[in-house]
């Protein structure tokens, strides 16, 4: 039965990944599409058999992204800032929205997309700040995106510890 529900999961995956590549592209499609990959990838046994599959998409994204001449990982971080910065407190679904645009962008950075140094610096600050005026939203919200993988990303690791 779990394997069963693994192999729906990784094919739910697979179709959410080909319907946003064969979309056109949007930043909001290609943080989502990295990090499905990415979790593909972390299905060990799957990833192994599928390899070239995993590259192929893989490498799609990365001529989409390409072609756009978009700054993908700048965009997608200065979203996360106005989310962090925003003066109110946050509630479970801003939690939820912030940490999965932090899981996005590393997943695009995982490709070798990065961002601008100064764009990079307002993110850690703005999401660091926010992570700690509202931690206990923070801390249910990460207990339902956290996956073993991700445990050592910082902003798992600051909400976490």
């Amino acid at each position: 039965m779990r394997k069963e529900r693994k192999q729906r999961r990784i094919e739910r995956s697979l179709r959410e990944v080909r319907m946003n590549l064969a979309r056109p592209l949007r930043h909001a499609n290609l943080g989502g599409v990295a990090s499905l990959i990415a979790s593909l990838r972390q299905e060990k046994e799957w990833a192994l058999e599928n390899e070239s599959l995993i590259d192929n998409l893989t490498t799609e994204l990365l001529a989409k992204i390409r072609e756009s001449e978009l700054s993908v990982v700048d965009s997608l971080m200065g979203y996360a800032v106005t989310i962090a910065d925003n003066s109110s407190s946050l509630i479970f679904e801003d939690a939820f929205k912030l940490l999965s645009l932090c899981d996005d962008i590393q997943a695009l950075r995982g490709l070798g997309i990065e961002a601008s140094a100064e764009v990079e610096k307002e993110f850690r600050r703005a999401v660091r700040g926010r992570l700690k005026c509202d931690k206990e939203v923070f801390t249910y919200a990460a207990q339902s995106l956290v996956e073993d993988w991700k445990r050592d990303l910082w902003w798992y690791a600051e909400i976490l510890k």
